[in-house]
Order: C-alpha cells, then structure tokens, then sequence
C-alpha cells in the first residue's frame, strides 16, 4: 500500500512538472509573440472577427465524430501559435486519435502540447495535432479520411464571442501601451475578466439563442398546419444543419423560404428574426443578419436563375 502511495505520488510530481513545463513554454510563447510583433492581438479589428475557439474532435461510441471546445486560456496559446505557424483551421486531435484515425503528420509538422483538466480537476498535459498539420490517403474510409473531408463547422458561438473578446482586451491594452507582457498569467486573468463582463451583458441573448435551438430540434417531428410559418421554418432549418451545417443554416434557410417555397419576403425576414438563433444578436449587429442574408441571397446565382423563371412563367 505504502509502494503504490509512492509510485501515485512520484506520477504526480511528474505530471506536476510537465504542467509547470508548459506553463513556461506558454510564457515565453507569448513574450515573444509581443517582442517580435508577431502576438495574435497585434491585428486589426476584422481579423479578432474570424477567430474562433479551438475544437478538439474526437469519436462518439458510434464512430461520429464530434467536437468539443478548448478553454479559453488554451485557446488563445493555440491560436497564437496557429498564427507563428500559418495554420487557420482552429480543429484539433489528439496523438493518440491521430493514430486510432489513420492520421498522418506532415513533414516538418509537430505536435503541440495543452493543459487541460481532469475530473478532479487537476492539470495534466496532453499531446495535440492541428488537423491543417496532418494527412490521410483520399482513398481510405477511415475516421481520418472522414475528417479530412470535412469542413471546418462552428459549434461554440458563445466560446468564440469570449476569445475574440479576450483578444479584442489584449490589442486595447497593447495599443494603449499598458500591456504587461512580460506577465501571461495577469495578461489572461485581466482578459477574462474583462471578456466575462461582456458575457454576462449578452447573458440574456445567449439564453434566448438556446432557446431557439431546442425549438429547432423539437419541430422535427410537428405537423405544420397551413400558415404555420414558425414550425415550417424550423424544421427546414434543421434540415439545413444537418445538410450544411450550423454555420450556412441561415443563408439556405432564408433562401429556401423565399425562392423554393415561394413566400413573401416580407413574412420570410420575420420569420427568420423570430427563428433564427443568430438573429438574436442584432442588437449588437450595425446591420441586421436578415438583410445581411439577403442581400448574399439576391446576389447568388441560383436566386437570379430561379427568379427568371418564375417571372417567365407568369408572362
């Protein structure tokens, strides 16, 4: 019993020591970010815009594959290094679902490590692959093949708005000269902070979004009475998600409603504004999502084909 206390105990301070590791790696990662002008909040405003949290993606018990979002003070380590290294998919794997997935690391690519948690909660390190950094034969049906074939899908709006608002904290700091970047944990502590307030201001639309989303998944199997545009609405929506995923749901949603389906655009942007989970945030939007939609929509080609059809079949 006293031997495997202190095997526990010696595995333990190994573990301990690859966190503090890191945690030194992390630091100076950052400090020479900000002396060669190089750090990811040395950017313009539009570029925060295109970040997004970083998704681990691993396989459900089915074989699916899923994703699942990196904490924030990870995510912006790995966005940073992301950026030293000319990657801008924000995805992924571990070595050892490299390995389970038929994956493949480039020449010259390498593995990252990350800090991450356990039940206990308590830190330990871990092996990462960038899927950007890593290849599978196009011709295997592997979960490697799979993913790579995949596009890259937002799952985590909330974490995303939290990173580029930690980011947007960093660059204000940075442009005012304040920055102390030769401090990471009080350069993260003050950005999290500051991105926490934000949260909880749009706690409220984050709320409603959710709402809309399990409204979405319930309408699945309603019945749609005659001008029951909502549920409609909804379960083409669904549809969309799963065929195109969440991020392209509002652009084929609203343009379902209003050239396939044929409705009034007038009742399609309502509709859209009372369904869409995103729309939720106009508030915060200087343009709202719907006419932003609509205007990608009105330019396409299959809105102005179609649109030439029906005029041609009235004449």
């Amino acid at each position: 019993m006293a031997e495997e206390k202190k095997v526990a105990s010696a595995e333990e301070q190994k573990g301990n020591y690859y966190v503090s590791e890191h945690f030194k790696e992390v630091a100076q990662n950052f400090k020479d970010a900000f002396d060669n002008k190089t750090a990811i909040y040395m950017c313009d405003r539009k570029d925060i815009h295109k970040m997004h949290a970083i998704q681990e993606i691993y396989a459900d018990k089915e074989g699916n594959l899923k994703s699942a979002t990196i904490p924030a003070p990870e995510s912006i380590y790995l966005l940073q290094v992301m950026k030293d290294r000319g990657i801008t998919d924000p995805r992924i794997v571990s070595i050892n679902n490299q390995k389970k997935f038929q994956l493949f690391i480039k020449k010259g690519a390498k593995a990252v490590t990350i800090t991450k948690f356990s039940k206990n909660n308590k830190p330990y390190t871990a092996k990462m692959a960038f899927v950007a950094e890593l290849r599978a034969n196009k011709e295997d049906k592997t979960l490697g093949a799979k993913l790579m074939q995949s596009s890259i899908e937002v799952t985590n709006h909330v974490q995303d708005n939290y990173i580029r608002n930690m980011v947007s904290y960093l660059k204000m700091r940075n442009d005012r000269g304040t920055l102390k970047a030769d401090n990471y944990t009080l350069m993260l502590t003050d950005a999290k902070e500051a991105a926490h307030k934000n949260y909880e201001a749009l706690k409220p639309m984050y709320e409603e979004a959710q709402r809309r989303n399990v409204a979405i998944e319930k309408s699945v199997d309603a019945k749609v009475g005659k001008n029951d545009y909502i549920v409609a609405f909804e379960q083409m929506y669904q549809k969309n998600i799963e065929k195109k995923g969440r991020s392209e749901a509002d652009y084929y949603t609203l343009r379902d409603a209003i050239v396939d389906k044929k409705w009034d655009e007038k009742i399609a942007k309502n509709v859209f504004n009372k369904v869409s989970p995103n729309a939720v945030f106009d508030k915060i939007r200087k343009v709202p999502l719907v006419e932003v939609k609509l205007d990608a929509i009105k330019k396409g080609k299959y809105y102005n084909e179609n649109m030439e059809k029906q005029k041609a079949a009235t004449r």
